[in-house]
């Protein structure tokens, strides 16, 4: 809960400061866009960026992924044996990344929130796995949920085209604390009712490369519009 309490108190701040530079700002304008990068992979995010200064924006985006897999692992039940249980995973992401937009206007007659920008961002990201059985004869009870910090920074390219469509290109890198290897469960045979307690070693199934710690690169293409 800390880190949810230091990321609303950076976006308060930042848009409070905003709303006191707008007043003197004839050209703001405010943009909401989609990342249609996302979808590929089961996700999507939604970002509302405001122009508070020639060279200068503010952005916020809402970060979703939801998306299932499955796997096999050999459980020992003692008298019965091992056994091999075919499990899904039910993996829900939601996050929320702050960003603070330089635009180079000073080396390009475009002003802010067109054109070549540079942007650091920092936020937090809710992740949660949910493990079911994918065999009728067991039941699997387990799952569990992190909170992570990730930070870092993009280069990329905002287009304007006739004052309304708004198609945002970025790449960069950022740091992530996420970590995740196993999670308890209980299985429960439903032939002979003997349950065990064991853990799902997540370290060898999970999908694209989710294993989130350390400098990873970060990289989307937004399609939205200006209003």
């Amino acid at each position: 809960m800390q880190y949810t309490k230091l990321i609303t108190a950076i976006i308060f701040i930042v848009f409070s400061f905003n709303t006191t530079s707008l007043k003197a700002q004839d050209n703001a304008q405010n943009v909401l866009k989609a990342n249609v990068l996302g979808a590929a992979i089961g996700g999507f995010s939604l970002s509302y960026e405001r122009a508070y200064a020639d060279n200068k924006s503010a952005l916020v985006t809402g970060r979703f992924m939801f998306y299932d897999f499955s796997d096999n692992q050999v459980f020992d039940f003692g008298a019965a044996g091992e056994v091999s249980i075919d499990y899904g995973v039910d993996f829900t992401l939601i996050g929320v990344l702050p960003e603070a937009r330089f635009h180079l206007s000073s080396f390009f007659e475009q002003d802010a929130p067109e054109g070549f920008y540079i942007a650091p961002y920092a936020g937090f990201t809710r992740a949660t796995f949910d493990v079911n059985s994918l065999n009728s004869n067991f039941i699997i009870n387990g799952g569990t949920s992190a909170f992570f910090v990730e930070f870092g920074g993009l280069l990329g390219y905002q287009f304007i085209i006739g004052d309304v469509l708004v198609l945002d290109f970025f790449s960069g890198l950022g740091y992530s604390s996420f970590t995740l290897e196993q999670v308890s469960v209980e299985v429960i045979s439903t032939t002979s009712n003997e349950q065990i307690n064991d853990y799902v070693n997540f370290n060898r199934s999970l999908p694209l490369g989710f294993t989130l710690t350390g400098f990873l690169p970060r990289f989307g293409a937004s399609i939205g519009f200006t209003f």
